[in-house]
């Protein structure tokens, strides 16, 4: 096999390897761009409590700098 035709068939090669990582980041980027954050989010059935979600940390707790 002659050089300039291992050269071609390796430069095919990386063009397909290059596309597939192109299709896999934008199939990525779609997937995680789906996502919805929720406006409400009900407590837990146990908790009897009703101070969910919370901010972390508390303030009430947290210490000043």
């Amino acid at each position: 096999m002659s050089d300039q035709n291992r050269l071609r068939q390796d430069y095919q090669k990386s063009r397909r390897h290059a596309g597939f990582f192109l299709v896999l980041c934008l199939l990525g980027v779609v997937l995680t761009a789906c996502g919805k954050k929720p406006g409400h989010l009900d407590p837990p059935p146990t908790v009897t409590e009703d101070t969910f979600p919370q901010t972390y940390p508390d303030p009430a707790t947290d210490p000043k700098p």
